[in-house]
């Protein structure tokens, strides 16, 4: 009497083979010590405890940004940002981050939530700074309509080993914002 194995099937090799790669990936991005001052991969802020020890609030003319711990302004969590701007001026919250050097990442994008006030439509500009020249890396306009929550993108950007500043900039009316994310991503090879 001879004793066979089944052959594993199509779907069981092919899991297999995903979970693989997936332990690889997550190997391979995770090895080698970032520098001590780079931030964490991804760069998550919920703004859930005390958000202006990383944030930095700048009001230009007559508005107002503040903390919220109030979960039914929030998008999750039960912290977030709420910043509103007189016609003619602008408020802004932006915080400096250094990027991994060791990621070997090649493009950053970033999103945040933002929910305007109900019956209100505004724009918030979404910018990525050359810290040592103050010269932008990306920026981005982006149009946004009262009453939910939406998830707004920044305009993708290179991977750059100088520091940068994030900030999110409104020009009039309110605005309650959430959930940030930034992350690099490297090519396959």
């Amino acid at each position: 009497m001879s004793s066979s194995k089944a052959r594993p099937s199509l779907w069981g090799r092919l899991t297999r083979a995903f979970a693989g790669i997936a332990l690889a990936t997550v190997a391979v991005v995770t090895s080698g010590a970032a520098p001590a001052s780079a931030e964490a991969w991804p760069v998550v802020e919920g703004f859930e405890s005390r958000p202006f020890d990383r944030w930095s609030p700048y009001i230009n003319g007559q508005g107002n940004i503040e903390a919220s711990q109030a979960s039914i302004l929030a998008h999750s969590g039960v912290g977030s940002i709420f910043m509103y701007s007189a016609t003619g001026s602008w408020v802004s919250i932006e915080r400096r981050i250094t990027l991994d050097r060791s990621s070997g990442a090649r493009t950053c994008g970033a999103n945040i939530w933002a929910s305007p006030q109900a019956n209100y439509d505004t724009s918030l500009n979404l910018e990525v700074i050359d810290a040592a020249t103050w010269t932008y890396v990306s920026v981005k306009n982006v149009p946004i309509t009262g009453g939910r929550y939406q998830q707004v993108q920044f305009a993708n950007f290179a991977h750059t080993d100088k520091p940068i500043v994030v900030r999110i900039v409104l020009s009039k009316h309110n605005v309650n914002l959430d959930d940030f994310q930034l992350w690099c991503s490297r090519p396959l090879s």
